[in-house]
């Protein structure tokens, strides 16, 4: 006998209620990363506006080069001096108004990263939940500093499924939950966070920060004449004294110098400005090979199977291969280096270091991939980067993710839950349905003993209903009033939003009595206990024998 068209009616214009049987309270997770996005936003601005400038100008030269930073703003082109040129810079670099300048940008831009430090560590949505591995990573990471390293670091967890790492100059160094997502052993995310290391080793920061400086003035040696270029330098240094010293204060502009001219004046200003711009630490070709080269030394040198390294740049490519917008992570261009910075550790494995190799590996206990605990880590931070990658519309991660985590772990319900949730928005055939409404028992099979999640029963209840069915009304009944009361378990009695049309549901199954005040003094609401018991005792039957418990097979 089917169910009547008011129920039909209902099911068709009424939207899920998508709450959450254990909410907690809000959290703008995604903040800093909408901060990211719009410095590359500016960035790819400047660099269009430039690019319009130079096609109004008829600059061919300037316009390759932008067309170049546009394709990919961080994709780093090798750039080719002459030994002239060279040998000027270093001339340059020699001369104590530019060391002066050198050092002032360069604590100008640590102070910068100061601050940028403190706007993570300070959000509490900012990094991933989960203490146990966020200590893991923070040891395994010390045990990767050089013995002889005076910089103190500290290892956090980004909670963003992009895939990405970075370091400040402060020793702070930060992998999202997306990256270690793609991470298949110890090995691997060693390789990652020596990685990061080797940029702070290295002073590649000062680097950059000096080349920058280097050859901006290099351009202006080109132009200018040699009396403009003594005053020049020396505008420029005093500029710099300035903001270092007296910018509060309003000094910076007396301190161009009279005499200049105001041609001159205005092209200190600007050499100055584009000194000082806030930019994300960006490390050109050289740098991450220098990086690479450091991390995997350092990775054997701890007695990790260095080998295992450059499968995190091809599951980074296969990533992006599937869905382009996980590149963003790597600033839209580096991503077009995975393959490169591959074939270079690659060579690097085969080359250099494999005397090294070949000699560890004999050793008796010999190179180490993982350790005991790390399967039971990865199903937590797959399964969780895979709830947050759903947030952000990353369904094939999302997938992926909750697939892994089932794989290593079958018997959590919260992946199953949420896998049953991805298959169900993305459903294209009754297969990929039927895969969610099979997720979705799992979950509350597995949640049998604790009453944690609600959410699968809500989705049982309406997979239930829509079936037509009046010999199944009286589970979807029992399934609607479960979701109803774990709810309110999780949320300190409060009743779930939309509950009139939880109450139109029952309606439909046959109880118009039932019903779940919210709880205004959660001091006098019933025992866990009583609501355990409640939500274990048997529904009356309607002539339907109760329905069979589901064996859980583990995922090979």
């Amino acid at each position: 006998m089917r169910v009547s068209s008011r129920l039909f009616l209902i099911l068709v214009v009424t939207p899920l209620l998508v709450t959450v049987g254990n909410a907690q309270s809000p959290c703008d997770r995604g903040s800093s990363g909408e901060g990211q996005v719009l410095q590359h936003a500016e960035k790819v601005t400047r660099l269009w506006d430039k690019l319009i400038n130079a096609y109004q100008a008829g600059d061919k030269k300037e316009e390759e080069a932008l067309v170049k930073q546009l394709e990919g703003y961080a994709n780093h082109r090798d750039v080719i001096f002459t030994d002239d040129e060279k040998n000027k810079m270093e001339e340059l670099a020699q001369r104590p108004e530019v060391k002066m300048i050198i050092e002032a940008i360069y604590m100008e831009r640590r102070a910068e990263e100061v601050e940028r430090a403190y706007s993570h560590n300070s959000n509490p949505c900012f990094f991933y939940p989960n203490p146990w591995l966020q200590d893991y990573v923070n040891k395994l990471g010390q045990t990767l500093v050089p013995r002889n390293s005076s910089q103190y670091y500290a290892f956090r967890i980004v909670y963003d499924p992009r895939p990405d790492a970075w370091t400040f100059s402060t020793g702070s160094v930060y992998v999202t939950t997306g990256l270690i997502s793609m991470i298949d052993n110890e090995a691997q995310l060693a390789y990652v966070l020596a990685h990061e290391i080797a940029h702070v080793e290295q002073r590649h920061l000062y680097a950059n920060v000096r080349g920058e400086v280097l050859e901006t003035l290099l351009e202006v040696e080109k132009v200018k004449s040699a009396r403009k270029k003594g005053m020049i330098l020396g505008a420029v240094a005093a500029g710099v004294g300035g903001i270092v010293g007296g910018a509060k204060q309003g000094g910076s502009g007396a301190l161009v110098g009279a005499g200049l001219g105001f041609g001159a004046t205005t092209l200190v200003t600007s050499i100055i400005a584009s000194l000082h711009q806030v930019k994300r630490t960006d490390f050109d070709n050289v740098q991450e090979a220098a990086a690479d080269e450091f991390a995997a030394r350092q990775v054997l040198e701890s007695n990790f199977d260095v080998r295992e390294a450059p499968k995190i740049f091809v599951a980074l490519e296969n990533s992006i291969h599937r869905d382009d917008r996980l590149g963003m992570g790597f600033h839209y261009g580096q991503a077009n280096n995975l393959m490169q910075r591959r074939q270079r550790l690659q060579a690097l494995l085969t080359g250099a270091l494999r005397p090294a190799l070949d000699q560890r590996s004999k050793t008796e206990n010999g190179l180490r991939a993982t350790s005991p605990n790390f399967g039971l880590l990865m199903s937590e931070v797959k399964r969780d980067n895979g709830e947050l990658a759903l947030e952000y519309d990353l369904f094939d991660e999302a997938r992926q993710n909750l697939e892994d985590a089932i794989a290593l772990r079958s018997t959590d319900p919260i992946a199953h839950d949420y896998l049953g949730r991805v298959y169900k928005l993305t459903a294209r055939t009754a297969e990929d349905e039927a895969k969610a409404k099979d997720h979705f028992i799992q979950a509350i099979h597995l949640d049998a003993s604790r009453h944690a999640y609600a959410i699968p029963h809500l989705e049982q209840a309406l997979v239930l209903l829509k079936q037509n069915d009046r010999a199944l009304l009286p589970e979807a009944q029992k399934e609607i009033k479960a979701y109803i009361e774990i709810y309110k378990l999780n949320t300190g009695g409060r009743v779930p939003p939309g509950i009139h049309i939880l109450y139109d549901y029952l309606s439909l199954t046959g109880d118009d009595a039932w019903s779940q005040p919210t709880v205004v003094n959660v001091a006098q609401a019933e025992s866990r206990a009583s609501v355990t018991a409640n939500l274990n005792r048997p529904e009356p039957s309607l002539n339907k024998p109760e329905p069979k418990k589901i064996e859980v097979k583990r995922t090979k």
